[in-house]
């Protein structure tokens, strides 16, 4: 015989089931439209701040396109949790202006009940958040690394070169500087071209031509200088040696192997703790004040990639009970709730932040530290919810 639950026990269970579906749909409308404008604001920030210095001109859309998708995954950890908490606080300021909360209380439904998945959902989010930064974003960052400092720049040649300036362009030789008076667009004809080419420590051959143009062969690109005169500086650097050429080639400089600027980043929980241990033996061995700044950097990294990813789930734990609280409150309740807990861990987060070389297990607790204070009070609040 086939046992049918009580009409009670479904009427306990079900209706739970959809309304948690209902208020997470609630949520996420919102928090993918804030993360959304955020991410845009956030990854626009990097792109400013990293390819300002090549020509604009030189990158193509599809550029944009890729740096775009390799450095998201490095800010989704700051905004996960802002936006997440945006979602909360909005849902449930609108779930309390049209009355729902109220509907949902006179039905005996819990409000305990109700703001436990929007707390799992901040953990989930919490344990996604750890997997992007410590899987995806070293390996997109450095992607996005080697595109502007290898890729880009090795389609940088004279023809891309504004005019009238002079140019100093790194290469595995040395610093290249190079001067074009006047280009012609139509025939890409550079004219009255000053080039300096490093050959050793202090000494540059120099080449002055009327006229250059850019030629591409292979892998190889090379600049043919026409119409010119070279200066070499001898052995016993007296003497010059000054040749006049009717054309010469150039080969066009290599980018150097340079190291990545923020290289943290590039390396994931196990790394940063294996370059946290040789970084240490170094600074005991050495004591400079450059491995000292190095490793204090790096135990803060180590630092946030144990906060950052928690703060999904304290934010949610703080937010949704006092969100659900708010009545008839509305969006302005809501976003002075968001800002009074933002006012909270940033300024705690300056603060315990160590300004000095601390050990890791210090540094590590100390970062944890706003997290534990949202918690703290989220505790109280999610005890005091379904409170009178």
């Amino acid at each position: 015989m086939r046992y049918t639950p009580p009409m009670r026990t479904l009427a306990h269970h079900r209706p739970f089931g959809i309304l948690h579906r209902y208020v997470l749909r609630e949520i996420a409308v919102p928090s993918l439209l804030a993360f959304a404008l955020i991410s845009f604001l956030a990854v626009g920030n990097e792109l400013r701040e990293r390819i300002e210095l090549l020509p604009i001109e030189h990158i193509s859309l599809f550029d944009i396109i890729r740096l775009t998708a390799f450095f998201l995954p490095s800010v989704v950890t700051f905004i996960i949790p802002i936006t997440y908490m945006m979602g909360v606080l909005l849902a449930f300021g609108r779930l309390n202006q049209e009355n729902e909360i109220i509907a949902m209380k006179a039905a005996g439904i819990p409000l305990k009940r109700v703001v436990i998945p929007v707390i799992l959902g901040g953990a989930l989010l919490s344990v996604a958040s750890f997997v992007i930064q410590d899987r995806i974003q070293p390996f997109t960052f450095k992607s996005a690394m080697l595109m502007i400092t290898r890729e880009l720049p090795g389609r940088l040649t004279l023809d891309v070169l504004p005019a009238g300036v002079m140019h100093e362009i790194q290469s595995d030789q040395g610093v290249w500087r190079i001067y074009i008076e006047a280009k012609d667009a139509e025939t890409g004809t550079l004219h009255n071209i000053e080039l300096l080419m490093p050959r050793k420590e202090g000494e540059a051959w120099t080449f002055f031509a009327r006229e250059a143009q850019i030629a591409a062969t292979g892998a190889q690109t090379e600049v043919i200088l026409r119409d010119g005169y070279s200066i070499y500086p001898q052995e016993d650097g007296q003497q010059l040696l000054v040749s006049v050429f009717p054309e010469f080639r150039v080969p066009w400089p290599q980018n150097p192997p340079e190291k990545f600027p923020q290289q943290r980043r590039t390396l994931n929980l196990a790394e940063c703790f294996a370059a946290e241990r040789e970084l240490n033996a170094l600074y005991e061995s050495r004591r400079t004040d450059k491995l000292k700044g190095d490793l204090r950097e790096m135990r803060q990294e180590i630092s946030e990639r144990f906060s950052l990813p928690i703060l999904s789930f304290a934010v949610s734990f703080l937010a949704a009970p006092l969100a659900v609280r708010s009545r008839h409150g509305g969006r302005s309740y809501s976003f002075a709730i968001g800002f009074l807990i933002l006012l909270v861990y940033f300024p705690l987060s300056i603060l315990f932040e160590p300004q000095s070389l601390r050990g890791l297990d210090t540094v590590i607790l100390r970062g944890m530290v706003p997290n534990l204070v949202l918690l703290a009070a989220g505790c109280v609040a999610l005890w005091r919810v379904d409170r009178i």
